[in-house]
C-alpha cells in the first residue's frame, strides 16, 4: 500500500443544468454529489462559489440533476470546460422544459430529477447546494444500471454498472 496524497475519490458524474440567460440552459458538471435524505428525496452538490452555475441556482432558486449515457459523455466534457461565464453552451444538448421548476433537464437523459434549491452550507473551498428533488424523469427502457453509466476519477472517466449482487445477499442460507 502507499499513501495517496490529494484523492479525487470514484463518483458518479451526473450534469447539472440551471436556466440562465432567459430560456438558454446552462450545462455544468459537478463530481461532487450526493443524496442525503430519503423521504423527500434531497441531493446535494459540491460547487464553489464563483462559477456561473452557482450564481444562476442563486437566481432561479432551482435545477436539475441529469444522468448521463455514454453517447453523452463527449458534450459533457465540453460542458465542463468551458465556463458558462464565458460562453453560452446551450447547444450542447436537446433539452426538454421541466414541469414544476424553471431549469430545463436533456432529452434522452437516462435519468433526470428536477431539484428545488433547499439551502446551502459553505466549507473551506465549495459551498454544499441542498435541494428537495420535486419531480423524477426515466427514460424508456431504462433500468437501474443506467443510471450511473460512468464515473469519474483522477482527470478520467470509467465505466460503472455491472450488477455485482442484490442488497440483502449476505442474509442469504449458504
Amino acid at each position: 500500500m502507499k499513501e495517496w496524497k490529494r484523492p479525487q475519490l470514484p463518483v458518479p458524474y451526473p450534469l447539472v443544468v440551471v436556466v440562465s440567460g432567459g430560456d438558454k440552459p446552462n450545462p455544468s458538471p459537478y463530481i461532487f454529489y450526493g443524496q442525503f435524505n430519503e423521504h423527500p428525496v434531497v441531493i446535494g452538490i459540491g460547487i464553489k462559489e464563483k462559477r456561473f452555475t452557482y450564481k444562476l441556482i442563486k437566481e432561479t432558486g432551482d435545477f436539475t440533476v441529469n444522468f448521463v449515457s455514454r453517447e453523452m459523455l463527449k458534450m459533457v466534457d465540453r460542458a465542463g470546460f468551458v465556463s458558462g461565464w464565458r460562453q453560452e453552451k446551450s447547444g450542447l444538448f436537446s433539452w426538454r422544459r421541466s414541469s414544476v421548476i424553471k431549469s430545463y433537464f436533456i432529452d434522452g437523459a437516462p435519468l433526470a430529477m428536477e431539484v428545488k434549491f433547499l439551502r446551502e452550507i459553505p466549507f473551506t473551498d465549495h459551498i454544499l447546494l441542498l435541494g428537495e428533488v420535486v419531480k423524477i424523469w426515466v427514460r424508456e427502457g431504462v433500468d437501474g444500471r443506467a443510471f450511473v453509466l460512468s464515473s469519474y476519477s483522477e482527470a478520467g472517466y470509467y465505466r460503472v454498472g455491472d450488477l455485482l449482487e442484490r442488497w440483502g445477499f449476505s442474509r442469504r442460507e449458504p
